[in-house]
């Protein structure tokens, strides 16, 4: 079952996203200790860097105001790290997301998949790589 979250802990969550300079694992870090998302803003508006607490005192309300409007989408799901629907694998990979944005089923997360992660500005090599990929003949021969 897809988590849910209520409008001041899902404030929270988007907030700490879109605040300059924590990043994915400064997230992790920050709910790790503190384990509400708002407990985490108020630590952030604290501990973090000067760029970070500019953000936090101040949020771009119609930023976050959007954000909020794309998740009434009934088809559109938010799942962060400390949900118990984010799945496994990513979670105990090198870096994962604090958040993942799921347009449809967020079951399928659990899915087997395959996932070719691209780069803006690739390099010959990376691209060669790609084109001679087999993965996409791996996932139709599998699914």
């Amino acid at each position: 079952m897809p988590a849910t979250h209520p409008l001041a802990e899902a404030r929270a969550w988007l907030t700490l996203l879109r605040t300059p300079g924590l990043g994915p694992a400064g997230i992790r870090k920050l709910i790790a200790e503190h384990r509400a998302p708002q407990a985490a803003v108020a630590a952030a508006m604290r501990d973090a860097d000067e760029e970070a607490r500019v953000w936090l005192r101040a949020p771009d309300e119609s930023i976050l105001a959007g954000d909020l409007a794309w998740l009434d989408d009934p088809h559109h799901h938010f799942v962060t790290i400390a949900d118990e629907d984010y799945p496994a694998l990513l979670r105990n990979g090198q870096n994962p997301p604090a958040a993942l944005f799921v347009v449809g089923d967020p079951t399928l997360l659990w899915s087997p998949q395959i996932a070719i992660v691209g780069s803006r500005r690739a390099t010959a090599g990376g691209l060669d790589n790609a084109r001679n990929s087999r993965a996409p003949s791996r996932a139709r021969a599998t699914w």
